[in-house]
């Protein structure tokens, strides 16, 4: 199958139960919309995957999603072209013909005065953290060393009552850097900058106002994003994902590549702790599809407007960079956004080393944390190769590496 069960599959028992599954399937068949089977278990269950969305429909009693069996389906392999039985006919004319649900037409005057009270509490709080940010100058950053992460949290979380999101994750990632002086300073520095640029806003160009904005904690609807932002058609390959926890929110970033464009996109998913994710863009496909980009000085986090069906993720990608041009690229990205934290790159003829991937010049070192060093030594073998990542400005995170057997998560 073109999908990558693995990475659909909602936890390691239910793709283990899949892999036990196929054999029992059958009347499987498929066209380029859909796969179906049946499968005997304590009944004989009908599964069927939607691959546009992917969407799945299974008469067992799971709750997962996907079911054991509709991961079955993706694990089968030779799965002969057929004309669809009704069942199936029947379920995905239903999904083309589902209406969205009425949207409540807003009363413009009451979002006028939430949008004035938000920005008086937005001003009332880049006030406060202002004056915390003179009196830390004041004081000097020997005074904050041994403050605990509560110091920044209290601060932090007047800011959330403010209604000022983003700063508040900028001062919580303060405390983040206290044992790296240079990194401490850089953040200060760029926290002071938002500041300052949001006393300008009014002054600055569309795009920098825009990012500002976004940075401080305002927010684009997704529905508006979808009915007024540019579409950027290509074929884009899924190449990383990373999945980040904390105690009320599971944040998944999920990589794109523009194949013709040779650009990244950056989609963000959110879901309360212990809740699945949506994983419909697995690691190691590529699709046909139409994306949008938020506004910001930069364009990089997109939404997914419209697919078509997922294929297997190219062995030979193309818009690779070497590390010089990589850098650069970085840099003219920084020039035009100063608050840029992290930067998807692909880069080619690299030879991973313990430290980090090198090219002839230039090493680029891992981010702290990183457990993949054996993993990229194993698959490059000493040679080199193509991989992508996260680079933000100090270390790189590798997520997939491209060698003469095809492509690989890290």
């Amino acid at each position: 199958m073109t999908l990558q069960a693995e990475a659909l599959a909602p936890d390691v028992a239910s793709l283990k139960a899949a892999r036990d599954l196929v054999r029992k399937i059958s009347g499987a068949g498929r066209n380029e919309r859909a796969v179906w089977g049946q499968c005997q278990g304590s009944a004989l269950y009908q599964a069927c995957v939607d691959l546009r969305g992917p969407a799945y429909k299974c008469s067992c009693p799971s709750r997962k999603i996907p079911c054991k069996h509709c991961l079955g389906l993706l694990l089968l392999e030779d799965v002969p072209t057929a004309e669809p039985p009704e069942w199936v006919t029947t379920w995905l004319s239903g999904r083309d013909n589902r209406k969205p649900p009425a949207e409540k037409t807003p009363d413009p005057v009451a979002r006028a005065k939430r949008a004035e009270q938000r920005e008086d509490r937005v001003r009332t709080g880049v006030e406060q953290l202002t004056r915390w940010l003179e009196d830390l100058a004041r004081q000097g950053l020997a005074s904050v060393q041994g403050e605990s992460y509560s110091y920044f949290d209290q601060v932090a979380a007047r800011l959330v009552d403010a209604q000022c999101p983003g700063l508040a994750r900028e001062v919580r990632a303060l405390s983040g850097s206290l044992g790296d002086r240079e990194r401490f300073l850089l953040r200060l520095g760029r926290l002071h900058l938002l500041l300052q640029g949001f006393r300008k806003l009014d002054e600055l160009p569309e795009g920098l106002r825009q990012e500002v904005r976004n940075r401080i904690g305002w927010t684009t609807s997704q529905e508006e994003l979808l009915a007024t932002g540019e579409v950027v058609s290509d074929r884009w390959w899924v190449v990383g994902r990373k999945v980040e926890e904390d105690e009320q929110l599971t944040t998944m970033s999920t990589w794109l590549w523009a194949e013709e464009k040779a650009q990244p996109a950056l989609v963000l998913t959110f879901t309360p702790s212990g809740r699945p994710l949506d994983r419909s863009l697995p690691p190691g496909a590529a699709l046909e599809a139409d994306l949008v980009f938020f506004p910001g000085a930069t364009r990089q986090r997109a939404l997914v407007k419209e697919r078509r069906e997922l294929s297997p993720v190219p062995a030979h990608p193309r818009g690779q960079r070497s590390l010089s041009a990589t850098l650069d690229s970085y840099a003219a990205d920084l020039g035009e956004n100063p608050w840029l934290s992290r930067h998807g790159v692909l880069v080619a003829d690299v030879v991973p080393e313990d430290e980090g991937v090198r090219d002839a010049t230039q090493l680029l070192p891992y981010a702290r944390g990183f457990e993949g060093q054996w993993r990229m030594l194993a698959l490059s073998g000493g040679h080199p190769v193509t991989v992508f990542g996260e680079w933000d400005g100090w270390s790189f995170l590798p997520l997939s590496v491209w060698n003469d057997s095809g492509w690989w998560e890290i």
